[in-house]
């Protein structure tokens, strides 16, 4: 109890000083940013936002596309390059295998 009193204690003094203190006279001339600085800063915000109210939409739209495209390399390639091209990378991926693998004498099989 005594560890929260304390932590209290010292974040309401942090906040005191960061948003109610003296401003320092170094910072006197200190301007606000330009709007189109804040834009990106708005989109972000709104998009943290998002993120948290409704984390089923990322991970239906971002997180499950990802995963996906990761575990399965095939459907991603063929979506890209074409359908069958996969299939032919994995067959020349298995022939230097095979190739690699006389050459160094070993018989997996």
């Amino acid at each position: 109890m005594l560890c929260s009193v304390l932590s209290l204690a010292a974040l309401l003094k942090a906040m005191q000083s960061i948003f109610f203190g003296k401003m320092p006279e170094r910072f006197q001339n200190v301007k606000e940013v330009p709007k189109t600085m804040l834009i990106p800063m708005g989109i972000l915000s709104v998009t943290s936002l998002v993120e948290g109210l409704f984390p089923q939409l990322v991970d239906k739209f971002i997180t499950r596309p990802v995963t996906s495209a990761i575990l399965n390399p095939g459907k991603y390639i063929d979506s890209i390059l074409g359908k069958g091209y996969f299939e032919e990378i994995a067959k020349t991926d298995v022939q230097v295998q095979k190739l690699t693998y006389e050459i160094a004498g070993y018989n997996p099989l």
